[in-house]
């Protein structure tokens, strides 16, 4: 199962940077189909993670230890810790859980600077945020994922909104 995945990444990869122009039509389906699940691969790796952990923590204490790896440039292991939460959302049907798991995996992504995936669950974590008793935790830090990817990408006025809506005490005058 491992060893497919690493091939598929790998086509994924050579796909993305115009290398395998041999692959079928059918093949390029099924890798693009792969890549837009990834919240549903991202949870059942989080669910063999949570799994191996010997000592159980909610999914909300998964959040807060991907918030402060990733602010601590541990991309890596953030995104371990918000899929574990994402697991246990999913598990529970807690909504809220799900939403704070995608905006940390937001952050992750985009920090280690995979910005289609930053986006992706920014904009996951932006659809979910009603569920939640205090949504604005979970859109400020979205739509400022949002912003940064639409500037990293050369859209500045595309950023903007997103900059505007990130900004707790409401637009500048």
């Amino acid at each position: 199962m491992r060893a497919q995945m690493i091939v598929r990444l790998i086509l994924l990869t050579s796909l993305a940077v115009g290398c395998a122009s041999d692959i079928s039509p059918e093949k390029v389906a099924e890798l693009r189909a792969m890549e837009a699940e990834s919240a549903t691969r991202l949870a059942a790796e989080g669910e063999l993670l949570y799994g191996a952990n010997s000592t159980k923590l909610n999914g909300y204490e998964y959040c807060r230890l991907a918030g402060g790896l990733s602010e601590q440039g541990e991309f890596r292991r953030a995104i371990r810790e918000a899929s574990k939460a994402l697991y246990l959302g999913q598990a529970s049907n807690d909504a809220c859980l799900e939403a704070f798991a995608k905006r940390d995996l937001s952050v992750a992504y985009s920090w280690a600077g995979h910005l289609d995936r930053g986006r992706e669950f920014a904009s996951e974590a932006l659809r979910d945020a009603n569920a939640c008793r205090t949504p604005a935790s979970i859109t400020v830090p979205s739509n400022k994922v949002l912003g940064d990817v639409h500037l990293l990408e050369g859209r500045p006025g595309e950023a903007i909104p997103h900059y505007e809506r990130a900004c707790p005490f409401g637009r500048p005058a």
